[in-house]
């Protein structure tokens, strides 16, 4: 069993048999499995799996009710359903130290912590990096148990915390303060009353020169816990605060291992040679997209001539660029054309999440990117080149010759993407981004999402809510025409129905008329993807979106200019601007459309703003709508 069949938690539940992923129903199973998998090796008795299920709505039998969803559970896992044992009174699940990812963690960050006790830095960053590179996201996320989530999560949030300020205070030792200022700033705003963050904080700062930053970062942190905990810092920030004011060189960062390589009796850099999350279960339609990328193929593996002319060999990467709106489904495409095309690549298939439309999180900056590749294909960290040149030529010396796949997903630029294109024409990029990349270097091929087709959107929900499939079509056509055929919103409903198995299909219906934008299944809205893009406005392009949504159907700059009350070459400019951030579609020669969720989240938002903006607003549209129609 062990190494045959791996258990993912820190995260949407996961399982993988023999390498492909495996589709746990949502609901009891879900519940059960990861009941079991927090308790791995361990009995389970039949009465805590039944509380686990079904809380004080008790079945009359129990114990039968339990033994039936143990059997749906193991049919669904076939190869993998040996793991779980029936035991006197319970149930256990058999499995290895390493075929679950949270027992996988806890053991690095027990690595990690014993080597920053011998004084091992390095290693203690490697082991705690790698450890925290198995979180996903929300543990327990699409398992949908409150006893589990309230018992479990908070104890894994709290050992992932841990970990990363034992990460960051190992990599403080190995010098690199500037590499986790930003990281230490977002952490310390995230979680204000963790002192120890805030002391590294002041650590960072201090060690970059900046007494002064690090001196009010101390004050910073006073404010906060007086006002939450009604107490000062404890000691131990306290002493730190004195060795920043006294400029103590107990705090000088100490010499970073220079480029010979790494110290005796410590190993180099574990290479990472697959880092693809996983592939989307109910992945729909797409084909031609596919074809696209599929083609792609050509360049980097049998060497044909490239897009533009530019002849094989010339030593550039194929490059993929997906775009479109936000919730258009650029991230699942990418993933599982990547988990398509593996066998072409062998050599590595690596995913970097470049967090350019990141809730609460700025993008990430390119040399911080190919740190983390670099360290991917084996490059010691205490050898990695200081500046941004350095890094992305020793980055295409590792990839050269190599079959690799690279995904750079969420991207913010040209400039953060360029860098980290490697030079062999052997290798394939796929670049995500809602933004146009139009400097990007070389023969780059656009794949434009549009919304799905309406019968492709009935399968996607379909696959996703299988419950759906005994509804009239009619009415699962109606709930999907409601989202526009929008991927992220579809998603968004059939999670929401699995999670509700009481709701009807009308009733979800009704709900998603009511307030589709704001709906969660979890923590996810379709607002909040679209909130991110409106955050990268300047005020100037908010209010010109805002008037915008009021205007019905497509308009070019003239009927923009008149509903803005902007003039024309500035309208133009500012349509421009709004579609490069995927918030409009161009639908002819300087005419641009608005998807329907996208236009009602602008109208809520002129909804909020100013009175007189929307009057005006509305003004211009009466005067123009016959002249753009």
């Amino acid at each position: 069993m062990a190494g045959e069949t791996e258990f993912c938690l820190l995260g949407p539940l996961t399982v993988r048999v023999g390498g492909a992923e495996v589709a746990v129903p949502p609901g009891q199973q879900r519940m059960l499995l990861a009941a079991l998998l927090l308790q791995a090796g361990r009995p389970v008795s039949t009465g805590q799996l039944a509380e686990v299920l079904w809380g004080a709505a008790m079945p009359s039998a129990p114990k039968m009710s339990v033994q039936n969803c143990v059997m749906r559970l193991r049919k669904s896992l076939g190869d993998g359903a040996s793991a779980i044992v029936t035991e006197p009174g319970g149930y256990l699940i058999r499995i290895g130290a390493a075929d679950l990812d949270i027992t996988r963690f806890e053991a690095a960050l027990a690595a990690g912590r014993a080597e920053a006790r011998a004084g091992s830095w390095a290693a203690a960053a490697r082991q705690l990096a790698g450890g925290l590179a198995l979180w996903r996201g929300q543990p327990l996320a699409g398992v949908g148990c409150d006893v589990l989530e309230l018992r479990e999560r908070p104890r894994l949030a709290e050992l992932r915390l841990q970990a990363l300020e034992a990460r960051i205070d190992a990599d403080l030792h190995l010098g690199r303060h500037s590499d986790v200022l930003e990281e230490l700033r977002q952490l310390t705003a995230a979680e204000p009353l963790r002192e120890r963050l805030h002391g590294l904080l002041m650590t960072a700062l201090y060690r970059g020169g900046r007494r002064g930053a690090a001196l009010a970062a101390f004050r910073a942190a006073s404010e906060i816990l007086v006002e939450e905990l009604g107490t000062g810092p404890g000691p131990e920030l306290q002493r730190l605060h004195e060795q920043v004011r006294d400029d103590d060189r107990a705090l000088t960062v100490p010499a970073p291992a220079g480029p010979a390589g790494p110290a005796a009796g410590e190993a180099g850099a574990v290479e990472v040679r697959y880092s693809l999350p996983p592939d989307t279960v109910a992945f729909t339609g797409r084909d031609g997209e596919l074809d696209q990328i599929a083609a792609a193929l050509a360049d980097a593996v049998t060497g044909a001539a490239r897009p533009g002319g530019m002849p094989a060999g010339a030593g550039a990467a194929a490059v993929r660029l997906i775009g479109g709106m936000p919730g258009i489904g650029k991230t699942a495409l990418a993933v599982h054309a990547a988990h398509r095309l593996r066998p072409s690549f062998p050599d590595r298939q690596l995913f970097v999440d470049l967090r350019g439309h990141a809730p609460g999180q700025e993008p990430l900056a390119p040399e911080a990117a190919l740190a983390g590749l670099l360290a991917a294909a084996g490059v010691d960290p205490r050898s990695c080149p200081a500046d941004l040149a350095g890094r992305a030529a020793l980055w295409r010396d590792r990839m050269a010759g190599q079959r690799a796949l690279l995904v750079l997903d969420n991207a913010a630029s040209s400039a953060q993407v360029a860098p980290l294109l490697p030079g062999g024409e052997t290798c394939l990029v796929l670049v995500t981004s809602r933004r146009h990349l139009a400097d990007l270097p070389g023969a780059v091929v656009p794949v434009l999402l549009e919304v799905l087709p309406p019968g492709r959107a009935r399968e996607m929900f379909t696959a996703l809510a299988p419950r759906a499939a005994a509804d009239p079509p009619w009415a699962v056509a109606e709930l999907v025409a409601l989202t526009g055929f929008l991927p992220l919103a579809i998603s968004l409903l059939a999670r929401l129905y699995n999670r509700h198995p009481s709701w009807s299909l009308a009733d979800l219906t009704a709900e998603t008329k009511a307030s589709l934008l704001t709906l969660t299944a979890e923590l996810d809205s379709v607002a909040a993807a679209f909130e991110v893009s409106w955050q990268h406005l300047d005020p100037g392009q908010q209010d010109f979106f805002r008037r915008l949504s009021q205007h019905p159907g497509t308009a070019d700059g003239h009927a923009a200019a008149a509903l803005a009350g902007v003039p024309l070459a500035q309208a133009l400019g500012l349509l421009d601007d709004l579609h490069g951030e995927g918030l409009l579609t161009e639908t002819g020669y300087r005419r641009y459309g608005m998807h329907d969720l996208i236009r009602r989240y602008a109208a809520d938002r002129a909804a909020a703003g100013p009175s007189a903006a929307r009057a005006a607003a509305l003004g211009g549209h009466h005067d123009l709508s016959r002249g753009a129609a």
